[in-house]
């Protein structure tokens, strides 16, 4: 993001959508099932940065990880663009006060909420 910024990219970007970490305190591989086994893909270093989703210092360490990147989405989102930031409930009504503080408690619009069904047999 710092490098959109010293583009010139400030104030500039109509859209804005993030999927970041829900704070499951989970780590996440792939897992197959072939047959009556299950295999699970041993993930590379990378991956394993990627997908993981644990936060040692809590709730605390994933809202100071959101929160300076929330910032700089603001200093490139135009005074007309719109973020949508994808979470569940166990962190987007944090996400929401610091989002209200950020960007604007008049700017906020409306939530999308998505209806979770059970797991098929």
């Amino acid at each position: 993001m710092q490098a959109l910024l010293s583009s010139g990219y400030d104030g500039k970007i109509n859209l804005i959508y993030i999927d970041p970490p829900f704070w499951t305190n989970e780590d996440y591989y792939a897992k197959f099932e072939v047959g009556d086994t299950e295999i699970t893909k041993i993930p590379s270093i990378i991956e394993r940065l990627a997908y993981k989703d644990i936060w040692e210092g809590g709730i605390d360490s994933f809202l100071d990880m959101l929160y300076p990147r929330l910032q700089l989405m603001r200093r490139l989102l135009a005074d007309n663009g719109s973020i949508f930031v994808h979470l569940d409930y166990h962190i987007g009504h944090y996400t929401k006060l610091m989002m209200d503080e950020i960007f604007g408690i008049d700017n906020f619009r409306n939530e999308i909420v998505v209806k979770r069904g059970r797991k098929k047999a």
